[in-house]
């Protein structure tokens, strides 16, 4: 089955991406602009050739129709790893970004029962394997001129291993070595010499 379908109303349907940063219940807002319903997914370039050749078609086509050329990649909803690595590994997937004002519908995998945010944590989370549907558009105004698209919906496909966020996930054990008893028990680990912290220091 193909991962991508290009449907006649113009929207886009990816399956089988990564979800990346959701923000599917609530909107997020950053630098002071209203907020957005939004999410990342990631498409394997190992298995997602087909949709990553297809939507860069219809982007090309919508800028040149519009602007009659293309417009840099850092103005695109889809983007290349390689340009916006983070993470080791980022060079090996496009990274596919849509947003949009009115919540998306968020279903599970028979693509009609909605999944409440009460019982989105074992489906809808950083690392799940899902389908989305898309709208892209032209923007052209005073923040410049870019291909965006709208976030219509989400379908839970299966669980997938759990990102961390953008962060790294740290385990203790792994890092700091057990020093436990090497001060004594005095509990203040300066030889019984109580440590005087100045008044208001972290005022």
């Amino acid at each position: 089955m193909s991962n991508v379908k290009l449907n006649e109303n113009g929207t886009i349907l990816v399956n089988g991406v990564i979800l990346s940063y959701p923000h599917l219940y609530e909107p997020y807002s950053q630098n002071g602009q209203k907020g957005k319903y939004s999410a990342k997914f990631l498409l394997p370039k190992a298995t997602h050739k087909d949709a990553i050749v297809a939507i860069n078609k219809v982007i090309e086509k919508m800028s040149v129709e519009k602007w009659k050329q293309k417009l840099p990649p850092t103005n695109l909803f889809l983007k290349n790893g390689e340009l916006v690595a983070k993470n080791e590994g980022d060079e090996n997937y496009f990274f596919l970004s849509a947003s949009e004002t009115v919540r998306p519908k968020v279903v599970d995998r028979d693509g009609r029962t909605p999944i409440p945010e009460e019982d989105a944590e074992g489906k809808i989370y950083p690392g799940a394997i899902v389908d989305v549907l898309i709208n892209p558009w032209a923007q052209d105004n005073q923040y410049g001129r870019k291909i965006n698209a709208n976030l219509l919906a989400v379908r839970f496909r299966e669980k997938g291993e759990r990102l961390a966020g953008g962060r790294v996930e740290v385990n203790t054990a792994d890092v700091f070595e057990d020093i436990s008893g090497a001060f004594g028990d005095d509990g203040d680990g300066f030889g019984g010499l109580a440590l005087q912290v100045p008044l208001g220091l972290f005022d």
